[in-house]
């Protein structure tokens, strides 16, 4: 049972797991966070049946994670590969996803967004981690990645993504200064942005939307992640946690997360 859920939101038809915010570690941990309470449990590590096996610390590494509504997460490697993994027990299985589809989308952040405010029908968004390259969404069930378009305004930088129940979708974008930005998810046009001179994102970053604020991942020190928080419609961020206990390469939730913070 979860013991902060939020409030408001659209969560018609969501598994309970999908209310959390789950992180995704540099060492393949799995971990799922509750900001309510700013509690984090380990789930286990990533078995993802990666190119000579999940246990080499040379092989193929977690990049960027999504969650969606029934609560499965889908995990990409910086190999281009993409898992489907139980939130409950870490485990992965084969996704069937193509890698490289487009040259520009060979490493993508991700994140899912309802098409609409008042629907449970989402759509899994990939921002490129070519500079300014934009967004594409990968269609299910054929896994096909399908441009959106580029970026406007002179953007040139690659960034994370999360979604809302409401139907936007926000980047969390690596430059100087930082700025979370909304994304016109028809144009990939850059609606709005909050520059964040007070961040450094460092070595590993990530991105998430829950209570109706950002939970922004960053490891300026590289050696583990801070976690920080930006109210919807602000421009400053709040610490929440300077030591997450690793460091932080994704994070996913999905669009059952509340748009309120808890009472």
């Amino acid at each position: 049972m979860l013991v902060s859920t939020g409030s408001g939101g659209n969560t018609a038809g969501c598994a309970d797991e999908a209310r959390w915010v789950y992180l995704l570690g540099k060492g393949r941990e799995l971990v799922r966070f509750d900001p309510g309470t700013v509690t984090l449990t380990e789930i286990g590590k990533l078995n993802c049946p990666v190119a000579g096996g999940p246990n080499t610390n040379d092989n193929p590494t977690p990049f960027s994670m999504a969650v969606d509504r029934g609560g499965h997460a889908w995990v990409h490697y910086n190999d281009g590969t993409l898992y489907k993994v139980d939130v409950n027990t870490a485990q992965c299985s084969v996704s069937g996803f193509t890698p490289h589809q487009l040259s520009s989308f060979l490493r993508f952040g991700m994140g899912f967004s309802t098409n609409g405010a008042n629907t449970q029908a989402e759509t899994l968004y990939l921002s490129s981690f070519e500079p300014g390259d934009g967004i594409a969404t990968l269609e299910f069930p054929s896994l096909d990645v399908k441009r959106v378009g580029f970026y406007n305004g002179g953007v040139s930088s690659a960034a994370e993504l999360t979604g809302t129940g409401d139907g936007k979708l926000y980047g969390y974008f690596l430059a100087n200064p930082v700025r979370i930005s909304e994304i016109d998810k028809e144009t990939s046009d850059i609606v709005s942005t909050v520059s964040l001179f007070d961040v450094s994102i460092g070595t590993a970053w990530a991105f998430a939307f829950w209570g109706n604020e950002f939970y922004l991942f960053s490891a300026p020190g590289g050696m583990t992640s801070r976690i920080d928080r930006l109210q919807r419609g602000a421009a400053q961020v709040e610490p929440v946690l300077d030591d997450a206990g690793l460091v932080i390469v994704g994070a996913g939730v999905s669009t059952c997360a509340p748009l309120e913070p808890p009472q």
